[in-house]
């Protein structure tokens, strides 16, 4: 369950649970001058918490949950997220090109670093070149329409065709003929969401022992585990807009 107050149209503060009979955990949202999502505390926390000094204790970070950084430009330069303790949990950096387009996405956890390539000067990712902890190279091509038709998982060598459903969000992940005859017609995973991105965890299902490659969900936007968010920079857990796209 989650309860949102708003400010205008921001979001300043989330009460959630996990299931009914659970305590609610408040967390508060605080915006830099140009409307960035600045930082997420804990109800205790407060505006003064944003943007730790790199050698700041835990203690010090006690009450920071999110902490983002912005770019002249308002493209979210770096994520930070804390255990609620203070503790860092993931730091994600990201490089873009002058067509604010991610060319590169360092995350530490897992370590490693990804990098895109573009069809021409469109936003539709062609290429993910994968390096360190958990790496895997994808290939995308698309239709004449500029929909993402197909992923294609380089180290497995299996490519898997996308079904979308009425609002333009991935619905179905599929084995490619030109991989595994054998599975033709085999959906490998189907999706399912939440109004603003979520997954639907009841609804969606993926075939047993399958590791899904699939990083393009809701609205056929990334899902980033680097910056736990939709549209690399879109949190689906509170709907804020996107703060930059690769889609």
């Amino acid at each position: 369950m989650k309860d949102y107050g708003y400010v205008g149209d921001r979001i300043t503060t989330l009460n959630s649970r996990s299931v009914p009979t659970d305590p609610l955990v408040l967390s508060e949202s605080y915006y830099d001058p140009f409307g960035n999502l600045d930082c997420i505390t804990k109800g205790a926390g407060s505006g003064d918490d944003c943007n730790p000094d790199d050698d700041a204790t835990d203690a010090e970070r006690a009450n920071l949950l999110v902490d983002y950084d912005f770019d002249g430009l308002d493209r979210l330069k770096e994520y930070r997220s804390y255990n609620g303790s203070g503790a860092p949990q993931k730091d994600t950096d990201y490089v873009y090109d002058a067509l604010s387009r991610v060319l590169e996405e360092t995350e530490s956890q897992p370590t490693r670093t990804t990098k895109f390539l573009y069809q021409g000067l469109t936003n539709q990712v062609t290429k993910e070149d994968q390096s360190g902890s958990s790496a895997k190279d994808k290939e995308y091509s698309y239709d004449a329409y500029g929909t993402r038709v197909s992923m294609t998982d380089v180290a497995a060598n299996k490519t898997y065709t996308y079904g979308y459903d009425p609002h333009g969000s991935v619905s179905l992940l599929m084995e490619d003929l030109t991989t595994t005859p054998a599975t033709v017609g085999v959906a490998k995973a189907s999706y399912a969401y939440s109004p603003y991105g979520e997954s639907n965890t009841t609804l969606s299902k993926k075939e047993t022992g399958f590791s899904d490659p699939n990083p393009y969900l809701y609205s056929a936007f990334r899902s980033d585990p680097g910056s736990d968010s939709l549209d690399m920079g879109r949190d689906a857990s509170v709907g804020r807009p996107p703060t930059h796209r690769s889609h």
